[in-house]
C-alpha cells in the first residue's frame, strides 16, 4: 500500500549569501552591532524573496536549477542606512545591478509570484536598532569600514523565516552555489 504524504506549505524567504570572507566580515559587524545596540543575531543574508508562502519541498528541490541560471557576482558597497522598520533600522545598502534584478526576478518567479518593485538591496546588520549617540556613532564606523567595498555574493538559500517568525527558529533549509562559484 502506498501512503501519500501531504507537502508541507509554509513560509520561507530566499537569501542571497556573501562569500566566505565577505560573510565573515558581516558576522563579526552583526555580533558587534548586537552588543553595541542590543537586538538579536543573526545570519547575514541579503533577501531575494521574503514571506513566500509556497511548498517547501518544491522551493528546495529548484534552488539548485534557479542557481544554475546565475553567475556569482559582486555588489558596491553604497551606504549604511539607518531606518524606524525593525528588520531595516541599520544596514549596509548596495548599488543595485543587473545581475541581482535577474536573481531576484528569477526567484519570485520561481515561487509563481511577480516581485513587488520596491527593491532596495540590503545585509541588515542590525535589528531593532533605535535613535541615538550610539546608532549614529555605529552608523559612522561602519560608513568608514564598508567605504569603496565590493562583495562578492555566490550562493543562494532557501530559509525557513519570514517576518512572523521569532529570529531564532530562522534557519536554512538548503543552499545552492551560483554558476562560477
Amino acid at each position: 500500500m502506498t501512503v501519500s504524504v501531504p507537502a508541507v506549505q509554509g513560509l520561507i524567504s530566499i537569501w542571497l549569501l556573501a562569500s566566505e570572507g565577505d560573510e565573515a566580515v558581516f558576522e563579526a559587524a552583526i555580533r558587534e552591532l548586537a552588543e553595541r545596540l542590543g537586538g538579536p543575531r543573526f545570519h547575514p543574508h541579503l533577501t531575494l524573496a521574503g514571506d513566500l508562502d509556497t511548498y517547501v519541498e518544491e522551493a528546495i528541490h529548484a534552488l539548485p536549477a534557479l542557481a544554475a541560471r546565475h553567475l556569482r557576482f559582486e555588489l558596491d558597497f553604497q551606504y549604511i542606512g539607518v531606518g524606524t522598520d525593525y528588520f531595516r533600522s541599520f544596514y549596509a545598502a548596495f548599488v543595485r545591478s543587473a545581475s541581482l534584478e535577474a536573481l531576484r526576478v528569477d526567484c519570485w518567479r520561481a515561487a509563481g509570484k511577480e516581485p513587488p518593485p520596491d527593491f532596495l538591496p540590503h545585509v541588515s546588520l542590525a535589528y531593532g536598532a533605535t535613535e541615538g549617540e550610539a546608532r549614529t556613532d555605529a552608523q559612522v564606523d561602519y560608513s568608514k569600514r564598508l567605504f569603496r567595498r565590493a562583495v562578492a555574493f555566490d550562493r543562494i538559500a532557501v530559509v525557513a523565516s519570514s517576518a512572523r517568525q521569532p529570529i531564532g527558529s530562522w534557519r536554512i533549509l538548503a543552499e545552492a552555489e551560483l554558476a562560477g562559484a
